[in-house]
């Protein structure tokens, strides 16, 4: 009788939702109540439309139904139907899209000029089509442009999320985890292959063009994800990542990677610049035209993985550092936390002395994602619901005791969009403040070994999945980042996979990579004098009187200018002015990749 009435925990990805059903309920029930609007015709397993993957013994067993819709290579994989599983423990529970009713696609700010041009590619002497894809393999998505080789255009962008969510949010943990089981690793890998290869097929399908077309890829990511690609063993990237050397660029068949494209293709992955910094912080460097600044320059990319750049122009260093941030920013570890999908609380502000809350699509809030989780710190500061130290206030209004000590209501159960209580909690705000020490740590470790003073640097880039989402009014209010009072903040979108595309198209843009990895001065940032103690100074938020925040005042952010689309392909107006020399085209010059 204990075993009928218990409750099973269920993770839902890949919106980084967690529920709890009892024993003996239904799967396809426990997931819309959780707020996920599953397609479905019949929930009697006569139209095959909620297929679901599980990970874990906690459903109860394939139904003859699920035989006679699914295929055996459906079934090896783990796919079921949602309305034919019975909860009967703990499950991990992987939805794609297909499997989901189509709502208003996110709004995206407005690109401005495009970054990668057509004279920047190299001219291509092939008979036929010939294509090429760059792609930003991020732990949390995916997303690539594909080009036309022979004449620099752009034909389609692609997106999706990372497969490998099925198997748990916390990008960092599955890695860990994959380290010490090899077929865990194996799986991971056959994932994120399958990921690259349907973001092929959806760019060339969007291009009305062939995957087979393509002929060269580039791939940046986190050295995880690049070893995981490659399925090399992860034990190594331990050991890679205590190094501060630059890992030099590889270029190999793309058959090796099982990537179902043209069997001549090449993949290229660019070089790094060492330690947990991956080729997507060498592609965000050459497309921000970091390495030229004639200003100081600092660039911040906000993933799972933070990295961020210094360049001093007076003394022609660049300086990186890795300073991961834990997986709150991806709204994991937090309890009603979700990655940025449709209706995750990307937006609280207050107006007056109420919380305005402003949700991915515009539906009822389902969940908290990384930006959302910040904002609503930074709000309850304001409030004065919680201190310096992070501590919810008892008698505070909307503070109640909870499950797991205290909370605070964001979103009554009657708004909702799961019919729950929508809440942050005192761990929360714990994980919160580990992952903002983090970021500030590093930054603040980077300008110390540099030898800059905050008031010296004028630009400051925010890139990467999170970097461009986070407003930079609670950035302040929660103190992310130093203040960099000369500073323009500038966003910079997915200038990652704008460097991709550039280093698909250029062999001068390849060599600059490798100038730019092997000149960088790497710091390993658990190495650096004073760590530990500036970590847990950085902790404590910042007195809200600090940055002039008033309780009733609006937390808007300010007006700033966005520099980048979620396309690899838009940027900076100003960005456009390459250097001439980089952008010249090599003809008969194409070595190993062009060839």
């Amino acid at each position: 009788m204990n075993q009928i009435a218990s409750e099973c925990q269920i993770e839902i990805q890949p919106m980084g939702l967690r529920t709890c059903a009892f024993y003996g309920a239904g799967l396809h029930e426990s997931l819309v109540e959780a707020g996920v609007a599953l397609a479905s015709d019949c929930e009697t397993g006569s139209c095959g439309l909620c297929k679901v993957v599980a990970n874990g013994p906690g459903l109860s067993g394939i139904t003859d139904a699920e035989r006679s819709l699914l295929a055996q290579h459906e079934l090896d994989a783990g796919i079921r139907l949602a309305c034919q599983c019975i909860v009967q423990g703990d499950v991990r529970v992987y939805v794609p899209a297909s499997s989901i009713l189509p709502l208003r696609p996110r709004e995206l700010k407005p690109p401005k000029a495009p970054l990668v041009r057509p004279e920047d590619f190299d001219p291509v002497a092939e008979d036929g089509t010939c294509l090429g894809l760059a792609v930003d393999l991020g732990a949390a998505q995916i997303s690539g442009c594909l080009y036309d080789l022979k004449t620099g255009e752009k034909l389609a962008d692609a997106g999706m999320i990372n497969p490998s969510a099925a198997f748990g949010e916390d990008a960092a943990g599955k890695l860990n985890e994959a380290a010490s089981n090899p077929q865990g690793a194996k799986m991971l890998s056959r994932f994120l292959r399958a990921g690259v290869n349907a973001l092929a097929e959806g760019a060339a399908v969007k291009a009305g063009a062939s995957r087979l077309d393509i002929k060269r890829i580039c791939l940046v990511g986190a050295p995880g994800m690049i070893r995981l690609l490659r399925e090399l063993p992860l034990p190594g990237l331990l050991a890679e990542t205590g190094r501060s050397v630059a890992s030099p660029a590889v270029i190999l068949p793309a058959q090796d990677l099982e990537l179902d494209v043209s069997p001549q293709a090449k993949a290229f992955l660019p070089p790094t610049p060492g330690g947990s910094a991956g080729a997507d912080l060498t592609a965000l460097i050459m497309a921000l035209g970091l390495d030229r600044s004639d200003k100081p320059a600092l660039a911040l990319s906000m993933g799972v993985d933070a990295e961020a750049a210094l360049y001093l122009p007076q003394r022609d260093r660049l300086y990186t550092i890795s300073c991961p941030p834990g997986p709150a920013l991806e709204g994991a570890g937090i309890k009603d936390g979700m990655l940025a999908a449709q209706g995750a609380v990307e937006r609280v502000f207050l107006s007056g002395n109420s919380l305005i809350i402003k949700t991915i699509g515009n539906v009822k809030p389902i969940g908290l994602c990384g930006s959302g989780a910040l904002d609503a710190a930074a709000a309850l500061l304001r409030l004065g619901v919680m201190d310096e130290m992070g501590r919810l206030k008892r008698k505070a209004g909307g503070v109640r005791q909870g499950e797991e000590g205290l909370e605070f209501v964001l979103v009554p159960r009657s708004q909702s969009g799961s019919g729950r209580d929508i809440v942050l909690t005192q761990k929360d705000v714990r994980q919160i403040q580990i992952a903002k020490s983090a970021v500030r740590t590093g930054i603040e470790c980077l300008l110390e070994a540099a030898g800059a003073a905050p008031e010296s640097i004028e630009h400051v880039f925010l890139a990467g999945a999170y970097g461009s989402d986070i407003h930079l009014s609670s950035a302040a209010e929660i103190g992310l980042t130093p203040n960099f009072p000369r500073a323009r903040p500038i966003w910079a979108g997915a200038a990652a996979g704008a460097g991709a595309g550039m280093m698909l198209g250029s062999l001068q843009y390849r060599l600059r990579a490798d100038r730019i990895a092997s000149s960088a001065k790497h710091l390993n940032i658990k190495k650096h004098p004073g760590f530990n103690r500036r970590f847990a100074l950085s902790l404590r938020f910042p007195p809200p009187q600090s940055h002039g925040a008033k309780s009733g005042n609006a937390g808007s952010s300010p007006a700033l200018p966005y520099a980048f689309g979620n396309s690899a392909a838009h940027g900076l107006n100003h960005l456009q002015d390459h250097n001439q020399a980089a952008c010249r085209l090599y003809r008969g010059q194409n070595k190993a990749f062009a060839e």
